[in-house]
């Protein structure tokens, strides 16, 4: 994980600085460079959706606010994750020094306490903001069912697998969905 052998490198007696006359080193170095290097991570670009997730991993509260936002960017990613697939999980770790299974808890809990609460607009629950054209609902609802539909997955999904087929549903016969 880059941001922890970052921290761990910078803390190091290897970082820099130099053993004094107690043979403590000089402490304003290594701080310093530590400092620094940190700054250089947070430079590294976290699509919207992994700091929504990431936020409210720190602050569940925030859930109340995000139900009423609009949905970030990204989140066929999100499904990607908890789907298993090793690309987008080693992505995320990557770009947020975060380990997977962390990750994964964040994201269903994301998942259920923002997307899927109990008066959640069919596109919310797909992971759309409304208007999204009809091909990018589809893509969605393909990468969720992969997730739903996987045999290793523990947790009953029987009212995930419905709650997704009502939103399918409620889209695609909406008037807009045919235009």
């Amino acid at each position: 994980m880059p941001f922890l052998s970052i921290l761990s490198a910078a803390g190091s007696g290897s970082a820099g600085g130099h053993a004094g006359r107690d043979g403590r080193g000089d402490r304003n170095v290594k701080p310093a460079l530590a400092q620094r290097k940190i700054a250089d991570v947070r430079r590294v670009p976290c699509p919207p959706v992994l700091a929504a997730v990431l936020a409210l991993a720190r602050r569940p509260a925030l859930r109340h606010r995000m139900r009423h936002e609009r949905v970030p960017s990204g989140t066929k990613q999100l499904f990607r994750f908890v789907a298993g697939n090793p690309t987008v999980i080693g992505e995320a770790v990557r770009l947020t020094g975060k380990d997977p299974n962390f990750l994964q808890a964040a994201i269903l809990f994301y998942i259920e306490e923002v997307l899927w609460v109990a008066d959640a607009d069919p596109y919310r629950v797909i992971g759309l903001n409304p208007g999204a054209s009809f091909d990018v609902v589809s893509r969605h609802v393909d990468v969720i069912l992969d997730w739903l539909t996987i045999p290793a997955n523990r947790r009953d999904r029987g009212s995930d697998l419905q709650r997704l087929r009502f939103a399918w549903q409620s889209i695609d016969n909406a008037p807009s969905s045919s235009s």
